[in-house]
């Protein structure tokens, strides 16, 4: 009989764990289960691209029957609500009832939604940035707000809806923070007035309206991930594009319309987007797991600590990056880990070490040891202009914009995917976004 896998959530980690299985799958070797709340993958790298109209959001979406159609493999819509390990058996709600699958391994993948931190207001009076409706619902809202700006007369009133606040200067939210100013820009440039100054009905003339757009960042510097060089590159070419960063600033409550911070000022706006941070999503166990940072703590092959049949990755995974001899203390409250970092890289290669244990595990064969070394990261700041660290090899401007482009349009599992998404990129070019004629 065939060992039965049961992944759950379809993100980098679990897609590419699946991915890594399907030759043994086809071969009746192991049979496999993708367990997701949704029936595509989302390329969430490229979400704020959606958010400012840069991309249609089905590009970034792939159904997963397209992507797993082999025999062996089944996907299932469906939420987890337990796990329960003694039985080894999960208990998932779907449209039709519920219903229980059991398990030989279990991967779970179920990635991690936004961290509000607490802060009275934020979750209500906020916009998120982790799902393709997360997107759609920022971009709904920038061009709601562009087209009443237009027609507003009270300047109180106009300026609150060109201002768009974005809290967390982490990578999300250097990124989102160029395209808006882009894609405001296009839209405002493609507005027209009627002046009747010189007595001419059919005399237009461009708006003057401006978004404003101001970065909160609680950090000293914007990106820390980057060296300072790379950091004061991104936040220079962020200022040439009219955005304020106000760093070293953390907000203390967020009402309707309104935001304050620790520095006693409030800022209005009709528009706050919230990027600061993550947290976790952990699936309903049937024990009290060992955690780190809020993630469950994986060994050294990215197992649950006690439960060898359970692997976890991704964002859920709290793995020890330390050299062997100072991990033993992972876990307890006087301990300093170095946890893998929160990257579709690292799902992706944590996807790799996963899938080879659990065959090891099937064959009885020794199981890998995971160990995380990046490969770099780039970040774009707006049309034409990108930072990226290459190993050791720091880059900035339109080449690593470029570079930047290209890197994720090759991520993309299908030829057809990365024809259209390089068709949007290039018509991208030519035009302003959001164009709609004379309004």
């Amino acid at each position: 009989m065939s060992a039965r896998i049961l992944i759950i959530g379809a993100g980098f980690g679990g897609v590419y764990t699946a991915k890594a299985l399907l030759a043994q799958a086809k071969k009746g070797e192991v049979e496999i289960m993708l367990i997701s709340e949704k029936d595509y993958f989302l390329f969430t790298p490229l979400l704020h691209e959606v958010a400012a109209g840069a991309l249609d959001p089905r590009s970034i979406i792939e159904p997963l029957r397209h992507i797993f159609w082999r025999e062996g493999l089944k996907v299932m819509k469906g939420r987890v609500k337990e796990i329960k390990s003694t039985e080894k058996k999960v208990l998932i709600e779907t449209r039709s009832g519920s219903l229980e699958e059991s398990y030989d391994y279990l991967v779970l993948s179920t990635g991690a939604e936004t961290n509000y931190y607490g802060i009275g207001g934020a979750r209500e009076n906020t916009y998120p940035l982790k799902t393709l409706d997360d997107a759609q619902a920022v971009r709904k809202r920038i061009v709601e707000c562009l087209e009443k700006a237009k027609e507003e007369k009270d300047p109180a009133k106009r300026e609150k809806l060109l201002t768009f606040l974005i809290v967390g200067g982490g990578a999300t939210g250097v990124e989102l923070s160029a395209e808006i100013a882009e894609f405001a820009e296009d839209m405002i440039g493609h507005y027209r007035y009627e002046d009747r100054s010189q007595g001419r009905l059919d005399h237009w003339k461009k708006s003057n309206l401006t978004a404003k757009i101001i970065l909160i960042n609680a950090s000293k510097d914007i990106l820390e991930q980057f060296p300072p060089a790379l950091r004061l590159a991104a936040e220079v070419r962020l200022m040439k594009k009219g955005i304020v960063v106000k760093s070293e600033t953390t907000v203390v409550s967020v009402s309707a319309g309104a935001l304050r911070t620790n520095d006693g000022q409030e800022y209005h706006s009709e528009t706050i987007i919230w990027v600061a941070g993550v947290t976790p999503t952990l699936p309903a166990l049937d024990f009290v797991p060992l955690k780190a940072e809020s993630r469950l703590v994986a060994d050294t092959h990215l197992r649950m600590k006690d439960h060898p049949d359970i692997f976890l990755l991704g964002d859920i995974a709290a793995y020890d990056d330390r050299p062997a001899g100072d991990r033993d203390a992972v876990g307890r409250p006087e301990s300093r880990p170095r946890l893998v970092p929160m990257l579709a890289q690292a799902a992706v290669r944590e996807a790799e070490v996963v899938a080879a244990n659990i065959l090891g595990s099937i064959d009885h064969r020794p199981l890998k040891v995971f160990s995380f070394h990046s490969k770099g990261s780039l970040i774009s700041v707006g049309r034409w202009f990108a930072i990226g660290q290459i190993y050791s090899l720091n880059i900035s401007g339109p080449l690593a914009w470029w570079l930047w482009r290209t890197v994720y349009l090759f991520k993309f599992g299908s030829n057809r995917k990365r024809l259209r998404i390089a068709w949007e990129w290039t018509r991208d070019l030519f035009r302003r976004r959001g164009g709609r004629g004379r309004t």
